[in-house]
């Protein structure tokens, strides 16, 4: 039987430069067991990744960058791209979307427009830590909100009536254990319009305090997709992340299963990538 598996693609901050950007093809592969056929595909013409897996006799599982929105994605702490598919399974005990979420696109953005009272997303920590909570949002009927994780209230803060702008609460007192919590989004005030929703919501960072000083830029969903990316003068569909990042994906793996990856990195100055693997027992293997 396929056992879970938590796979990591990190990447930590260049040496001698602000910024860099890794590139990175990812496949999982398979044994075809029984069948010496690849499985039928769309009809946008395969990846080289693709191409070589199925030269070796294997066939593809699994594209990581197809199943990107069901992964973490996590740079200088954990980022939810809302009004995006990177929110399946997020929403409280709700694995769809609520009625009361709507999503939306404008000023060349995603967002939810919450038309319910609060807003309820469930999201990991890996590691014990101290958090912060930070929103790009857009009051609406509502300009002022409670930001509480697990039942604890964090901050309160204040919206801007029409106008998008970055909101943060305060670092916890004390650090969150590793494993899953709930981040609440309370909305106050009275409401005065059935129609109009309380606010709208860009993204939201759960963020661990860094010594980092430049100004945030989250990873939203269609940053994270390089189309055309040129690795070895080879094109790939392929990830962009900006160090550092991390992304935390949980699959089922083949028996006999494979995962190749190609790497490189897009700037000046020198970096680190790093896949790591965490099967079933908890156990880390560095790819």
């Amino acid at each position: 039987m396929p056992t879970l598996h938590r796979c990591r693609a990190i990447l930590c901050p260049p040496r001698g430069v602000r910024s860099s950007l890794m590139l990175a093809a990812l496949l999982l592969a398979g044994m075809a067991c029984g069948d010496s056929h690849p499985r039928d595909t769309a009809d946008a013409a395969p990846s080289a990744s693709a191409a070589t897996v199925e030269q070796d006799h294997y066939r593809s599982a699994m594209d990581l960058v197809e199943v990107l929105p069901t992964c973490d994605i996590d740079h200088r702490g954990l980022v939810l791209d809302m009004g995006t598919d990177g929110l399946f399974g997020r929403y409280g005990r709700w694995l769809v979307t609520p009625k009361g979420i709507v999503d939306a696109t404008h000023d060349g953005a995603s967002w939810s427009r919450v038309y319910e009272r609060s807003l309820k997303l469930r999201f990991v920590l890996p590691h014990p830590a101290r958090v912060f909570v930070s929103l790009r949002a857009i009051g609406r009927d509502s300009r002022r909100a409670t930001v509480i994780i697990d039942n604890f209230v964090l901050s309160h803060l204040s919206l801007k009536k029409g106008a998008a702008r970055t909101v943060t609460t305060r670092v916890s007192g004390l650090a969150l254990d590793a494993g899953e919590h709930m981040v609440k989004i309370r909305f106050r005030g009275y409401r005065h319009n059935d129609s109009e929703p309380f606010a709208e919501i860009d993204w939201i960072r759960i963020g661990v305090p860094d010594s980092i000083e430049r100004t945030y830029n989250p990873p939203t969903m269609d940053d994270l997709i390089a189309p055309a990316a040129q690795l070895g003068g080879v094109p790939h569909r392929a990830l962009g992340l900006r160090g550092p990042s991390l992304v935390r994906c949980t699959l089922q793996v083949p028996p006999h299963g494979r995962f190749r990856s190609s790497v490189g990195f897009a700037g000046t100055g020198s970096g680190l990538a790093e896949f790591v693997a965490r099967d079933a027992a908890g156990d880390t293997h560095v790819l």
